[in-house]
């Protein structure tokens, strides 16, 4: 089973990074790829992830100019974040669309964020009677101040660091110290024999 996980998430990486790479150069979404320099059709065993890169030793068979090891990487890695979130959905998909994003970031400097939106829309209503919502409103006015303020941050950042925020679990919560020193105190107590 974690094989085939390791395979889905490195052909769907392999996929978001096709795909962004064509969106952001107003490129045909369909057809096979082709080299960025001699712009022929890539061979079908080139197209597949990591493997593909590995036969043809980073390099486009016909003019030979090396393909960046930025791709297999990203997809290897895509993989593994695939393979230990196979079990929970929906961070498959906010890992799918943090690296569309990235790739986008990486091309051009540009990202279309608002498709982040509808996801933390929906992380603000499933937890909107905790404290998780009060954060979320802390957090907010904190990045806005240093977005618009301080020119720290850029527009796209908001919505990157409000999705970490409200799909990881973080909340603000009073510690009960009673509670941990209790359970501490087993730690230090010896047995008698």
């Amino acid at each position: 089973m974690e094989f085939i996980c390791f395979i889905l998430g490195s052909c769907s990486a392999s996929f978001i990074i096709c795909l962004a790479y064509r969106i952001n150069r107003r490129k045909q979404l369909g057809g096979l790829s082709c080299c960025d320099y001699c712009g022929r059709r890539l061979p079908l065993i080139a197209l597949v992830p990591i493997i593909g890169w590995l036969l043809s030793m980073g390099k486009c068979r016909y003019c030979k100019n090396s393909i960046s090891v930025y791709y297999p990487l990203i997809e290897f890695l895509f993989a593994i974040c695939f393979m230990n979130s196979k079990d929970n959905y929906h961070f498959v998909i906010i890992y799918c669309l943090l690296l569309f994003l990235s790739c986008e970031d990486i091309y051009d400097h540009t990202s279309h964020t608002f498709i982040l939106y509808p996801i933390i829309f929906f992380e603000f209503i499933v937890n909107f009677p905790s404290e998780k919502v009060i954060g979320l409103f802390i957090l907010t006015s904190l990045l806005l101040f240093f977005i618009y303020y301080r020119k720290a941050l850029g527009n796209g950042d908001l919505p990157v660091i409000l999705l970490i925020y409200s799909s990881t679990g973080f909340s603000i919560q009073r510690i009960d110290t009673n509670y941990q020193l209790s359970n501490n105190s087993d730690i230090f107590t010896s047995q008698k024999t």
